[in-house]
């Protein structure tokens, strides 16, 4: 997601289309904010409290470039698949941000996978792994064969040759 906030910031292509899997979109939210229905979660307040302590140290939390959920034209991302696991701490986040660039006119599919915690397309149950790739798969597929996925790969507000 940050990628593509930097291009649509910088005036560079953006791919027809992006897949977004478990991630976080806003790090600026409490972790107060990200719960979960499984006592010892994957993704646990430690776990936040790292990534803030050594990846983010010193970044503002409400640029978009670190939380994409805050720029402030989500119209103009490509085509997206938002996929979340049900007990992911970070659905909320993810979910949040679907909503949000669909209803700026973001073309958006979103599935959560009810039983499925973070990282869902690397652990059993095999079935639910396979259905997110499949799912991934057929979103990249259809965009790039059609070029219908929202994004032109162009320079936002350009037109076509």
């Amino acid at each position: 997601m940050s990628v593509l906030v930097l291009a649509l910031r910088n005036g560079t292509p953006t791919p027809v289309a992006a897949s977004l899997e478990y991630g976080a979109a806003d790090f600026s939210l409490p972790d107060e904010s990200r719960t979960s229905p499984r006592k010892v979660p994957i993704i646990g307040p430690w776990l936040l409290r790292m990534i803030r302590e050594t990846y983010l140290v010193g970044a503002d939390l409400t640029d978009p470039v670190v939380s994409p959920a805050k720029y402030p034209a989500p119209g103009d991302f490509p085509s997206l698949l938002v996929l979340t696991g049900g007990l992911d701490t970070l659905r909320h986040d993810m979910r949040a941000f679907a909503e949000n660039a669909r209803a700026h006119g973001a073309r958006v599919t979103h599935h959560e996978f009810p039983g499925a915690d973070h990282a869902f397309t690397h652990y059993k149950p095999l079935a639910t792994a396979r259905t997110a790739i499949e799912m991934i798969a057929d979103h990249l597929r259809t965009a790039y064969d059609t070029g219908a996925g929202g994004g032109t790969g162009r320079e936002p507000g350009t037109e076509a040759p």
